[in-house]
């Protein structure tokens, strides 16, 4: 049965400590076997981390008393008088308190560092998983911070319009339609102090499921991306789209502005073909 990509990371400490058997160890290897990039990373690191617990902690010396105790034992032992392993008692058998003294302690002590190691690996794989997610939220955030919101309400488009109609210093630049689509047509309206601006595109095809329009304000002769957007493939009504913050508002700044379509989610520099331009 295959194993799951979260079994086989919950079993990276175990394997690096030497503590699968059986036949979970022989799927985590065939697992290994074929593992992706992101799951051969955990696996690496939770090797690393085996081969440095001993590292971990520094090296503790033997407490006066252990010391003393393992003195007068190599003593007796030298003199043949009190050596465990020559002294028998009644009856011809071997005493086992002693031995069992001497050995509980240390299975003890064994189980508490593979019950650490193993803690420590868990934790490792963890912070691994952790920063992943992390780094998958933060660009899932730029992304949202980026995209273009519609105005599919006809309560909501007023409202927006309004926003920014109402400022006694609106700007506006009409987009026409280029070699990709002739007959496209579009227009943005924005207010330079509080830099809310509405895009209105008209005629524009659907895009390709993975694919996103997106909008560029030329400043200072050089593209800057504004924002993605999708359209619903409507050629005769138009779609509105809200831009609640406008990269650039100077018109003194601005040259063009440019739609052009892209990979899904927008790239920071245009390279698909361009859709609709409008010069200042």
């Amino acid at each position: 049965m295959a194993m799951e990509r979260r079994e086989f990371l919950d079993l990276c400490p175990a394997h690096a400590l030497g503590l699968l058997d059986g036949e979970d160890l022989a799927r985590f290897e065939r697992e290994l076997a074929s593992a992706d990039p992101e799951m051969l990373a955990a696996y690496r690191e939770a090797v690393n981390a085996a081969s440095n617990l001993s590292l971990a902690a520094p090296p503790a010396p033997l407490s006066p008393a252990v010391l003393d105790t393992l003195m007068q034992r190599v003593q007796a032992a030298k003199a043949g008088t009190g050596s465990i392993a020559s002294r028998s008692a009644p009856g011809g058998s071997r005493p086992e308190g002693p031995r069992i003294a001497w050995i509980f302690p240390f299975r003890i002590a064994a189980s508490v560092a593979v019950g650490l190691a193993l803690l420590s690996l868990g934790l490792i794989a963890y912070a691994s998983s952790l920063r992943k997610d992390m780094s998958e939220i933060k660009t899932v955030v730029a992304e949202d911070r980026r995209r273009i919101v519609a105005l599919t309400d006809s309560l909501a488009q007023k409202e927006a319009m309004l926003e920014v109609l109402k400022s006694d210093q609106m700007q506006m630049v009409v987009m026409k339609g280029q070699e990709a689509d002739p007959v496209g047509y579009g227009k943005i309206i924005w207010d330079p102090v509080r830099k809310q601006a509405i895009l209105h595109v008209s005629r524009l095809p659907a895009q390709p499921a993975d694919k996103d329009y997106q909008l560029w304000v030329i400043r200072d002769s050089k593209p800057v991306d504004a924002g993605v957007f999708r359209v619903s493939g409507n050629r005769k009504d138009g779609e509105l789209y809200k831009i609640d913050r406008l990269v650039e508002t100077d018109r003194g700044r601005i040259n063009a502005f440019a739609i052009t379509l892209e990979p899904k989610g927008g790239l920071p520099q245009p390279s698909g073909k361009m859709y609709l331009l409008g010069s200042i």
